[in-house]
């Protein structure tokens, strides 16, 4: 006796709560009643389209074939389905070559709507059935077409709505976070907007999962690099709906970018901020920076410091020494770690280095005070500017307000300008290499205006250096008391180039910190500190005391 498979497809996941499945599953009772054959085992196809052939190459019905050639689905046994356009509805000559494949292994095909049989046991009937399957699935094939060029110019027109301001979307998951649709018109969620708008805040200055870990102890939603990667993408946050078309490989659907429509959503954060924080995201892929690892990761210092005997890098080793109980948070020479021969220092303990950037900072405090009081004349005048320049590029001042507003004005312009070159750059791939000249003179033109306003910001902030404002020693104690100012403290370090040279001899207890701002071809020195600090109560002098009282640091 032979066996029945039955096979179910429908190409979209919304025919599930139709009629689709239930009239293909209850044509198989009236089978088994005309044949007398028993169905062994229904597979289901949902969501899965034949216009292409993606259940023949990735679907359920691939398994089919598969167990067909295998032997397990034996000749004479019958696969059931509807109709021939359930198997395929390819261009005739592969939809045929598929059907007689399934055929000339002796698989009878039995369609439900004519209660019909395709077998390759009756040669009399080649000809009849070969012309069946050919007008069948000629006629699948250009309903499929039809459709898909139904689909394609539904959403030209939609797009045509969408830049011309019509909401397209007016419900559902693709509005995105932070926005509504009420009486026709997005409005901005409040909250939702200031939770977006802290996130890329934190994303300037902690790494991507310190960042969304941060915002998921407030937020509404819960954030992981996904949703994130997605605003990123799609530009939402600031004004543009993705468009995208779809390409078929290897029974396979697949998205590719179009371009956007700007404009279409309300700003959620300044286009300013969006590609600052995605510069910031670049900048710490491309020198491995990472983001700050826990609550009681001290290391402001974090890829800026750097052995004084040898050279090589220091590592922050947080839980490196302890001592009845307690954590004692140290740095050591990467290269003695290594090897041992090349660098004989000693491993430093993180107070002392934090204890000779504040004596750092207050020497130099006192000696440009000093400075600032004595009448030199015109001659010293270099001199004095010098000093000066020192001090301020190490403890940088915040712009001035007229400053700050200009910035913030190009740095506006800025961000539209590269929203306008990132879609007409995606937009050029759709004109398969003969991309039409105004197009290539729009974005030579947007190319030009992005590297203008870049240069004009950059010389505004090399005026008036921008971060965090240092008057003392005491600002730098009061930032390193919180995470989020130690980060930011980090952050200022890597953006002005300052880089620090650390060393400790346990013998003579004298620790050295040399502090240099690093350019293209040379360091140029900064300060030099040495001291002999005390083994213990290291901070004392700064009214501190050590970082296992301050912080509990306990084992």
């Amino acid at each position: 006796m032979p066996a029945a498979y039955a096979y179910i497809r429908y190409s979209r996941a919304v025919q599930q709560t139709g009629d689709s499945e239930n009239r293909q599953y209850t044509a198989l009772e009236l089978f088994e009643y005309t044949t007398g054959i028993a169905i062994a085992e229904i597979v289901y196809d949902r969501g899965k389209s034949a216009f292409r052939g993606d259940n023949a190459k990735t679907g359920k019905f691939k398994e089919i074939l598969d167990r067909i050639e295998q032997g397990s689905i034996r000749k004479g046994d019958f696969l059931v389905v509807e109709s021939i356009d359930r198997i395929t509805r390819q261009r005739v000559l592969d939809g045929v070559e598929l059907l007689q494949g399934i055929l000339k292994k002796g698989i009878n095909i039995y369609t439900t709507t004519d209660q019909k049989t395709y077998s390759y046991n009756d040669p009399a009937r080649d000809f009849e059935n070969l012309l069946m399957i050919s007008l069948i699935a000629k006629r699948a094939n250009e309903e499929s077409e039809i459709k898909s060029k139904r689909l394609l110019s539904s959403w030209n027109k939609r797009r045509e709505k969408a830049q011309s301001g019509e909401i397209i979307i007016k419900k559902g998951n693709s509005i995105p976070y932070g926005l509504r649709v009420v009486n026709g018109q997005f409005t901005i969620d409040e909250e939702e907007q200031k939770e977006i708008q802290t996130l890329f805040e934190f994303l300037l200055t902690y790494g991507i999962n310190t960042a969304i870990k941060k915002i998921n102890q407030t937020s509404k939603k819960v954030w992981n690099n996904g949703t994130l990667n997605k605003i990123i993408a799609s530009k939402s946050v600031i004004g543009c709906l993705a468009t995208h078309r779809m390409s078929y490989e290897n029974g396979k659907a697949n998205k590719i970018p179009t371009g956007f429509i700007e404009n279409y959503y309300p700003n959620l954060i300044s286009p300013s901020l969006f590609y600052q924080t995605m510069d910031k995201m670049k900048e710490r892929k491309i020198k491995n920076y990472n983001g700050r690892r826990t609550e009681q990761d001290f290391n402001i210092f974090k890829n800026q410091i750097h052995c004084l005997s040898c050279g090589g890098k220091l590592y922050y080793d947080h839980r490196g020494s302890r001592y009845k109980g307690k954590i004692y948070p140290h740095f050591k020479c990467d290269t003695k770690r290594v090897n041992p021969r090349q660098c004989g220092t000693d491993n430093i303990r993180f107070e002392y280095v934090f204890g000779l950037l504040l004596k750092s900072l207050e020497k130099l405090k006192k000696t440009t005070d000093v400075w600032r009081l004595l009448e030199i004349d015109e001659g010293e005048a270099g001199k004095n500017n010098l000093l000066n320049a020192q001090f301020n590029s190490l403890l940088a001042r915040k712009p001035s307000v007229d400053t700050n507003t200009l910035i913030n004005e190009k740095s506006a312009k800025l961000g539209q300008y590269r929203t306008t070159y990132d879609n007409l750059s995606i937009s050029i791939r759709d004109f398969g290499g003969r991309i039409p000249l105004p197009v290539m003179q729009q974005l030579a033109e947007t190319e030009a205006r992005i590297e203008e306003l870049t240069a004009e910001i950059e010389a505004l902030e090399a005026s008036s250096p921008t971060g965090i404002e240092i008057d003392d020693y005491q600002t730098i104690i009061n930032l390193f008391m919180t995470e989020e100012g130690r980060a930011k403290i980090n952050s200022f370090f890597k953006e002005n180039d300052i880089v620090f040279y650390a060393e400790h001899d346990k013998q003579s207890t004298l620790s050295q910190l040399r502090i240099t701002r690093r350019s293209s071809d040379a360091e140029e020195e900064l300060i030099h500190t040495s001291a002999f600090l005390p083994k213990k109560q290291i901070l004392k002098e700064w009214n501190l005391t050590d970082l296992q009282e301050m912080f509990d640091l306990t084992v």
